[in-house]
């Protein structure tokens, strides 16, 4: 299977701290989103690994070079084409196996994907959506007796069976889908109907009781750095970092005693 990472955005809801870097490298616990993604996929197996790219792609270059993780970057130098465009601008790359993955470089999750590419394989569907239990109204529907999608929830897709769920930014094809794709598709919502309307199912891989967050906006980014703290979940942290979870604080391991003192909760 390839992995392919979605790393081309321009970060809009993360500034400033985008203004300078692409969001893909903004740091969570001390490690680039990227390098964390990169690590989620090869941990599990994931071998040949993609990685789409355009602001501040001479930013993406840099980091590959030291980059434990070897992986094949899809420069968009002409215009950023979304997420839909993304699999046209790679389609040679990922036909070259007879699935792929792909992930938003925002999102940190505690997703098994050997298991659920082991769902997806035994479906009878071409795409499959990742999706966690609905926070709220959730951002996708669904039939949950057949798990077929449905279609977004913002455009109010009324169904009797719908019910709500998370779509947590990753996804699961099987080469065919290349065959729906075109350079016009910014969003992947089109190739999703386009999908559909050619008699080909488009199933949602609901996981419950999982872990994951979208960081892309500062609050987010906010949020999964005390869930650390708090002992929610265990993420990896450079080696030069202490974390002291009954003060819940993290810190340079060199920075002296008085300063460690100084810091309040949740620093």
């Amino acid at each position: 299977m390839i992995g392919f990472i979605l790393a081309a955005g321009f970060g809009t809801r993360l500034k400033p701290l985008t203004e300078n870097i692409p969001k893909a490298l903004v740091s969570v616990c001390g490690i680039p989103l990227l390098e964390r993604n990169l690590f989620f996929f090869k941990g599990q197996g994931v071998e040949k690994l993609g990685v789409n790219v355009h602001y501040l792609p001479e930013k993406i270059y840099s980091f590959r070079e030291s980059s434990p993780v070897d992986f094949d970057i899809f420069h968009e130098k002409d215009k950023i084409r979304g997420t839909g465009g993304a699999l046209y601008f790679a389609r040679d790359f990922l036909g070259s196996d007879d699935i792929f993955c792909i992930a938003n470089a925002d999102i940190i999750s505690n997703i098994d994907i050997q298991k659920l590419t082991g769902e997806f394989l035994e479906s009878d569907c071409i795409c499959g959506l990742v999706a966690a239990t609905a926070d709220g109204k959730g951002t996708i529907l669904y039939d949950p007796e057949s798990n077929e999608y449905i279609g977004p929830q913002s455009r109010g897709n009324q169904s009797q069976n719908a019910a709500g769920a998370d779509f947590i930014g990753m996804a699961f094809y099987r080469k065919k889908v290349l065959d729906f794709v075109n350079k016009d598709d910014f969003s992947v919502l089109p190739v999703w109907e386009s999908i559909r309307k050619h008699g080909f199912s488009v199933k949602v891989l609901m996981q419950h009781n999982i872990f994951w967050r979208d960081t892309g906006t500062p609050h987010a980014l906010a949020k999964i750095h005390f869930d650390v703290l708090d002992g929610a979940v265990k993420l990896s942290t450079p080696e030069n970092i202490t974390i002291d979870f009954k003060k819940k604080i993290a810190y340079p391991s060199a920075l002296s005693s008085k300063s460690c003192n100084a810091l309040g909760s949740y620093s």
